[in-house]
């Protein structure tokens, strides 16, 4: 027989039987049998358990049911323990594992503490010379970033301040570096107790003052035979010219000795193109001598103011190369030089106290390129002038036709205006 069949008939005939049965023991059990729902889930593995076990519907066993349920409930029970048992043994075998652990554990501890308390001073030293090692690594770094920013190779130095080695680009180079080691100087002079910025300003300092010795005498040599016309010379010249506008004396000093040697150039030049021979004696006959014509006072002085003229026009014209294209960088570093020397201020207040400055960069703290080129063409043909000078009053005194001084007097109010209009 099906016993889930008669589990769902149950329920259909408990209304029927639950008054047959009365109130007597038998009839509560089997009304509380009767009253369980299939939806009880401890009920439905009863009924499935009880489906699923290979028990036949008879007298013997059902009267056996609840000794062989108690039986499987037992062996159950008996399987649970002995799992338990074996679970308990290798907990206690884990429980003496742990204990040896322990032991070794604390063991070890109290073997490595008295260790520890030998190797802690080593300990101590090692991190002490660690972090002294650092600070050594940062040193160092910082000193090689001060080596490659602050200090001047000796090679450099010698090529600035030698008078051995030639004035090139190398050395404008050189000197550019240095000034810029100058200017990282002054940052460093703002901070507080800066003594390495004060040793360094004041190295540097010196060897920029012979760097610019060096080029000052560079360029007394180079313009004592200054050939105008060779450009490779003028550029080299610029360089230098734009350099010594940061030393004012030094400036004035050279430019002061190149029309002084200028002048002298051009007085040999007037006297050859005058006489055919130079001061030295030697004679040029692939010039006509000026002199030839001076039967013919006009032409005479015409020609003299002719090449007086083409002169003063050809000097220009060559020392605007050196002026009006660098007039700009040479005014700049020539007023930024000027404010450093001190003793340039003095003369400014001796100026401004009554004495006149009848040289333009005298006393001055502008530099007017124009302003300087005209006041050095005008000293390089000064000697040249004053020859014409002498030969104009000779002509003039030894001419004694009122036409002839006449014409003189209109040819040189021509020149005049030429040489202003110039």
């Amino acid at each position: 027989m099906d016993l889930l069949g008669t589990q769902r008939l149950g329920d259909d005939a408990f209304s029927r039987t639950n008054g047959s049965y009365g109130n007597g023991p038998l009839g509560a059990r089997i009304a509380h049998v009767l009253s369980a729902s299939y939806s009880d889930t401890e009920f439905s593995q009863i009924l499935q358990l009880l489906d699923e076990s290979p028990l036949r519907n008879d007298a013997a066993t059902r009267r056996q049911i609840r000794l062989q349920a108690e039986r499987r409930v037992i062996d159950y029970n008996g399987a649970a323990l002995d799992n338990f048992e074996r679970v308990a043994q290798q907990l206690r075998r884990l429980n003496t594992i742990r204990e040896r652990v322990n032991g070794l554990y604390h063991a070890t501890r109290r073997n490595v503490a008295p260790a520890h308390e030998r190797t802690q001073p080593h300990l101590e030293e090692a991190i002490a010379l660690l972090q002294q090692r650092h600070r050594l690594q940062v040193k160092q770094r910082i000193l090689a970033v001060v080596n490659q920013r602050f200090v001047m190779p000796e090679d450099h130095i010698v090529l600035l301040t030698s008078s051995a080695h030639q004035v090139d680009d190398a050395f404008f180079e050189v000197l550019d570096k240095v000034k810029q080691i100058r200017r990282d100087c002054e940052l460093l002079l703002g901070f507080e107790n800066q003594t390495l910025g004060s040793d360094l300003m004041e190295q540097t300092s010196a060897n920029i003052n012979l760097a610019f010795q060096k080029l000052h005498t560079w360029l007394q040599r180079q313009f004592k035979a200054l050939n105008l016309e060779s450009t490779q010379i003028n550029s080299t010249v610029r360089c230098a010219l734009r350099s010594l506008a940061e030393r004012p004396s030094l400036f004035r000093s050279c430019l002061s000795l190149f029309g002084e040697a200028r002048e002298r150039t051009l007085s040999n030049a007037f006297h050859a193109a005058l006489t055919g021979t130079t001061t030295s004696g030697i004679s040029d006959l692939s010039v006509k001598p000026i002199d030839l014509g001076a039967h013919d006072s006009l032409r005479y002085v015409g020609d003299m103011l002719a090449w007086v003229h083409s002169a003063t026009v050809s000097e220009r014209e060559a020392l605007e190369v050196l002026f009006l294209a660098e007039g700009q960088q040479l005014g700049q570093r020539f007023k930024t030089g000027h404010v450093k020397e001190s003793w340039c201020r003095l003369t400014d207040s001796k100026g401004n106290d009554g004495h006149d400055c009848n040289n333009h960069l005298e006393g001055s703290t502008v530099f007017n390129p124009l302003v300087a080129l005209n006041e050095l063409v005008d000293q390089d043909i000064k000697g040249a002038c004053q020859l014409l000078r002498q030969r104009v009053e000779q002509v003039i005194r030894s001419s004694e036709e009122t036409i002839i001084a006449y014409k003189l007097a209109a040819l040189i109010a021509f020149y005049r205006i030429t040489f202003i209009k110039a």
